[in-house]
């Protein structure tokens, strides 16, 4: 069982507290509006379930399924359509009205590659453990009752530099993302469970 497997299976079951959600009805409704986007694209790229399926390495009948709404892909499959029809994970999922990727700044990238190159996966690594660490300690200062504002600004974007790279090194920036789509909507399901 892969990692989007496990996410779903969470998502499709419990809450984080262990509270059944109100899954079934809510998975079918998730399903309809990702089988009308998948058509939708599929449509203005002129697109075939037999060319999309070559290109997602799955069968015909599992795209069918997609198209249908009876089935809907895992993160990984998720971002390869995405990246196929060139349109955002969140727009597939309904969560947006805007198909558009978010632009990519190059020049941060090719920053990222050019310390990765210079210095190394392992050191790189251990620079992003050690920069979690110390926001680690900026935010326990805080909690402690130390204003450390900037101290902690600085921190974390040490960190989110670091894991900018560590997205580079391993290749799951588009995972990621989908992934964080996939977070942001279990967040937001919470919620509004939680507000009732």
């Amino acid at each position: 069982m892969d990692f989007a497997d496990r996410l779903d299976m969470m998502d499709d079951d419990c809450d984080i507290e262990g509270f059944p959600l109100d899954g079934v009805y809510e998975k079918e409704r998730k399903n309809q509006v990702f089988s009308e986007r998948l058509a939708a694209a599929m449509i203005s790229r002129l697109t075939t379930q037999e060319a999309l399926a070559k290109s997602l390495g799955v069968k015909r009948q599992t795209v069918a399924l997609y198209k249908s709404g009876k089935s809907s892909p895992n993160a990984e499959i998720l971002t390869k359509i995405a990246l196929f029809f060139d349109v955002s994970s969140d727009w597939l999922l309904g969560l947006t009205d805007n198909p558009h990727r978010e632009p990519q700044d190059d020049s941060a990238a090719d920053l990222y590659r050019a310390a990765l190159d210079k210095w190394g996966a392992d050191a790189q690594t251990a620079m992003c453990v050690q920069e979690m660490s110390e926001l680690t300690k900026e935010l326990c200062k805080w909690k402690l009752g130390k204003d450390n504002f900037n101290e902690i600004a600085e921190e974390i974007a040490d960190v989110e530099i670091m894991l900018e790279q560590m997205k580079l090194l391993h290749k799951v920036s588009a995972l990621v993302e989908t992934v964080k789509v996939y977070k942001r909507n279990r967040l937001r399901e919470r919620l509004e469970v939680k507000g009732e």
